[in-house]
């Protein structure tokens, strides 16, 4: 993966919690909204549960 939020590599479900994403074009606006994430690029805003 890059780890600089561009290949879309790490892109994960988000099953709960908040995080705080910085990314760079490597996931749309639509996967967003559905609840995914860039694991290498988002920061946990307290607790956060993922899809593995």
């Amino acid at each position: 993966g890059c780890t600089f939020g561009v290949c879309g590599t790490c892109k994960t479900k988000k099953l709960s919690g908040e995080v705080h994403m910085v990314h760079n074009g490597g996931i749309s606006e639509d996967d967003i909204a559905a609840g995914y994430i860039l694991a290498c690029c988002s920061h946990p805003m307290g607790r956060v549960e993922i899809d593995v």
